[in-house]
């Protein structure tokens, strides 16, 4: 999900100089939580919940950047990729009469996709379709198509899918993963249907330089499992002897609980430092 998280991240970094002058509060978020998570999580997609506040140090080494006054105005990121897409929605106090100047500050054109109007720019090599769709609500998409289902998804045609106890986990720390069957082509862990359920959350530690990482992802078969498993203690091993870590077995064996009985690979608070984060981002 390198656009999903890199491109839309560096995207939240730029588009948090609004207009703040007045309220402009997303209408779904209620006692700290957003309600518009549930309106995604359909089998085939991956869904990806980002709290802006919690994740702001993760935020600054995806994107290159640093903005304190980021959570000021932007709370939540929702990126979803289909087997067609990439779409989601950012949400904070971003009033909707800032509508412009954010299309100006992203070098938005206006554009019309089907009956839906939008703005549309460049995102390094992609484009990307995106509008202030209503008081703090942003939505945006890497195509006209995906961002016209992102608007029916999101507010014309909305509806649950994802269960209140997901939504609430998703949005209990950093950064939360869900899929069901996922089938978008954004990793060599989630490619081809080889994940059967996938529910991740990654929490701060109290190192700054480590995350913390509970959850599981279930295989469709033991051989996925397996090469799965040998992908991710690679990626891990590597990283670590990349960046003179010392690596902790016993930690390791006693967080990081695989079971080619039941083909999951689990976690629970098992300490990931930034520099592996970036680098299964392709950061690094």
């Amino acid at each position: 999900m390198r656009f999903a998280l890199k491109g839309v991240l560096a995207f939240v970094v730029f588009s948090a100089v609004l207009v703040a002058s007045c309220s402009g509060l997303s209408p779904n978020i209620r006692n700290g939580r957003t309600e518009l998570l549930k309106a995604v999580g359909r089998e085939g997609d991956i869904v990806a919940y980002l709290n802006v506040d919690r994740s702001k140090g993760l935020i600054d080494e995806i994107s290159g950047g640093s903005r304190d006054e980021l959570s000021k105005y932007v709370y939540d990121v929702i990126v979803v990729g289909s087997d067609d897409c990439e779409y989601g929605a950012i949400e904070g106090d971003i009033p909707i009469i800032g509508r412009s100047i954010v299309a100006s500050k992203l070098n938005g054109k206006p554009t019309k996709v089907g009956d839906v109007e939008c703005f549309v720019a460049k995102l390094g090599e992609m484009d990307l379709y995106f509008d202030l769709v209503n008081s703090g609500v942003m939505l945006f998409s890497t195509s006209g198509e995906g961002f016209r289902k992102a608007v029916d998804i999101f507010i014309k045609k909305r509806e649950n899918i994802m269960p209140e106890s997901v939504s609430l986990l998703l949005q209990s720390g950093c950064m939360g993963v869900y899929g069901i069957s996922p089938r978008a082509k954004i990793s060599e862990v989630l490619k081809d249907g080889n994940v059967e359920t996938v529910m991740l959350l990654l929490d701060r530690s109290e190192n700054e330089s480590e995350y913390l990482l509970s959850g599981i992802m279930e295989m469709k078969d033991e051989n996925v499992f397996r090469a799965t498993n040998v992908l991710l203690s690679d990626a891990y091993i590597r990283d670590s002897k990349d960046n003179g870590r010392k690596i902790d077995m016993k930690r390791m064996l006693s967080t990081y609980r695989p079971s080619s009985v039941d083909k999951f690979v689990g976690y629970y608070d098992f300490r990931v430092p930034v520099s592996l984060i970036l680098r299964m981002l392709g950061k690094q």
